[in-house]
């Protein structure tokens, strides 16, 4: 055998640097693997910023929406992501364009968009290559896979709050004394924060029986102010508070409450009323015989105080720019009266002003009162389907009264005091369009 060809016969048969090429194969191998783990780690970071980018923003725009062009609330939307999108490739995740006004099918769970609705919002959040902004990988570029597309998307849709329609609601702090009782279904709610004492009692939730406990709630849940040991000393409590927020839209349209009830057309004008009054009441001193059932009327006296004596007042609405004063024993039934006075005790109850009949909760015979300033009631005040809705502060004194059946909402405070039994009643009137909505994740 030629040299040569012994050489070559044992170039082909050496093994000798084998282990070396397997060990590239085993390195890419490990590349790839480390690469699936560190950047797929990072696509999933990615992704869930941009899934609460989407969602806080969403929940902005909608709020905004509220009161606001599409145009603002979009804006507001995208100002909640300064700090949520960090890196420069983030910057066009969320854009003007991403935002979707419509309406939101609670039942379907459909959404339809609609330039011109304020119901709901939905919001795209992208980084992708379309948009020039996919999510870089750190190891599987070496392999030529450079970016991933990450999306999410988020919908918020305005859902009718559990507390709409019974409870004290107060833009303000709200604070209620000790040894209450909360009935279910009764809610507090501030949208600053709510402040108790001890010895209340809150009814639990009862799932089996499809009924909801008492409700606390504020827009931060820490924000609870209680005495030393507040949770051991009020009953259920911890279960009972909760987050939320109101947009008390309601209350901005006492004005036009207040017109409509001049003409009889509110929602708040009892059923029995018939009659718009052509005279107006002019005595500053009311008594029951000066109403005549049916009618609606108005009474100015140019910023002084009108009296209600004591009695039983039914059937009838009033509008007036005076102060409010009842005497001692005070019912009023199928009754509204408000008042355009903006003084903080525009309303006020020397004792006992009972708002409604005592009819265990029957059908009708609610009792509202609407101030564009604030409602003070003196001791013993009771409400059996009530009513009281006010531009200022709302304070109560109920010792040893029944609450069945209220709703107080009020742009300033409210304070109650101790020893009274509140609960709702299934029978007070809801009235769609002044119900409390609030921004729900629903996608």
């Amino acid at each position: 055998m030629k040299l040569s060809e012994h050489l070559a016969s044992f170039f082909l048969s050496d093994e000798d640097g084998s282990a070396t090429i397997l060990s590239l194969y085993f390195c890419i191998i490990l590349v790839v693997l480390g690469g699936l783990a560190i950047d797929f780690q990072k696509r999933q970071a990615d992704n869930q910023r941009l899934q609460n980018a989407a969602d806080s923003s969403a929940h902005a725009a909608l709020l905004a929406r509220q009161t606001k062009s599409a145009t603002d609330a979009r804006a507001e939307g995208l100002a909640v992501l300064t700090k949520m999108l960090p890196r420069t490739n983030m910057d066009t995740a969320v854009r003007s364009a991403d935002f979707t006004f419509g309406t939101w099918d609670f039942d379907k769970r459909t959404f339809v968009s609609s330039p011109v609705a304020t119901e709901a919002v939905h919001v795209y959040a992208g980084m992708t290559q379309d948009r020039g902004n996919p999510t870089l990988n750190f190891i599987l570029s070496i392999i030529g896979f450079d970016s991933f597309d990450v999306a999410s998307e988020a919908i918020y849709a305005m859902k009718l709050k559990p507390c709409s329609y019974q409870g004290l609601l107060a833009q303000g702090p709200l604070t209620v004394d000790s040894q209450n009782f909360y009935g279910p279904g009764f809610c507090m709610h501030s949208n600053q924060y709510v402040s108790l004492r001890s010895n209340n009692y809150f009814t639990p939730d009862n799932y089996d029986a499809n009924i909801m406990g008492a409700k606390v709630s504020m827009p931060h849940a820490e924000d609870l102010r209680l005495p030393d040991s507040g949770f051991a000393t009020n009953a259920n409590l911890e279960h009972a508070r909760t987050e939320g927020w109101y947009d008390f839209s309601s209350l901005s349209q006492i004005p036009t409450i207040i017109d409509e009830l001049t003409t009889g057309t509110s929602a708040f004008t009892p059923s029995t009323v018939t009659e718009v009054a052509e005279d107006t009441i002019s005595v500053m001193e009311i008594r029951p015989e000066d109403i005549t059932s049916g009618k609606a009327y108005k009474h100015s006296c140019s910023g002084g105080t009108i009296t209600f004596k004591s009695g039983t007042y039914e059937n009838f609405s009033m509008v007036t720019d005076c102060k409010i004063e009842f005497s001692s024993n005070v019912v009023l039934g199928d009754a509204t009266i408000a008042t355009t006075n903006t003084s903080a005790q525009s309303v006020y109850s020397h004792s006992a002003l009972q708002m409604g009949k005592d009819d265990d909760c029957a059908p009708g015979g609610e009792a509202s009162i609407i101030s564009m300033g604030g409602f003070y009631a003196n001791a013993n005040f009771s409400s059996y389907g009530g009513t009281v809705w006010t531009e200022g502060d709302i304070y109560f004194h109920a010792r040893a009264k029944k609450i069945e059946g209220i709703t107080m909402k009020s742009l300033g405070s409210i304070t109650g005091t101790s020893e009274a039994e509140m609960r709702v009643c299934d029978t007070t009137p809801i009235w769609e369009e002044y119900a409390e909505y609030g921004p729900r994740l629903v996608r």
